[in-house]
């Protein structure tokens, strides 16, 4: 009984602990356990990727959300693709637009398109991309750094909060 008692204190103490440091998450502390994860992908931060779209070549731009998500916002030029595209498909889908162009890649966060850039980079270069790179912070690091979003009607300023749990950093 005593070691049932013990082991139950001790699975409700991490539980209580791991609810702390999930609502004290930031952004912030997101793109450091991306970037540790996934050291070999590049990064564009908010204000560098708004320099590189005001810049000679503009990047082209993946929104790897779901399709409610793109709705709601997206940078302005954006293309969406699927969050779990094969590299073959991106590729036959993206075709010449890719030749020479910087590729930017990016979702609510930054997760999924660290993953994405991860799996389909190489094959995106080889195909013509001249750099594959994913957004630090995703749309809502963008949203916090007040740069422009879009929507089907023109600018707005309402990004989709992924979920209850991820939408909580939209404001912090």
């Amino acid at each position: 009984m005593t070691i049932r008692l013990t082991a139950l204190t001790a699975a409700c103490a991490l539980l209580l602990a791991l609810g702390v440091v999930l609502r004290s998450l930031s952004l912030q502390h997101v793109a450091v356990l991306l970037h540790r994860w996934f050291p070999e992908v590049p990064e564009r931060t908010a204000t560098q990727l708004a320099a590189q779209m005001a810049g000679v070549q503009p990047p082209l731009l993946l929104d790897a959300r779901e399709p409610e998500e793109f709705a709601v916002s997206r940078l302005p030029g954006a293309v969406r693709v699927a969050p779990d595209a094969s590299p073959d498909h991106l590729v036959e889908a993206l075709g010449a637009r890719l030749k020479g162009q910087p590729v930017v890649v990016y979702c609510a966060v930054g997760g999924r398109s660290a993953v994405l850039t991860h799996r389909t980079r190489a094959a995106l270069m080889a195909a013509g991309a001249a750099d594959v790179a994913h957004l630090r912070g995703g749309l809502f690091g963008w949203r916090q750094a007040q740069l422009p979003l879009v929507d089907a009607n023109g600018p707005t300023e309402q990004v989709h909060p992924y979920n209850r749990f991820w939408g909580r950093l939209l404001h912090r």
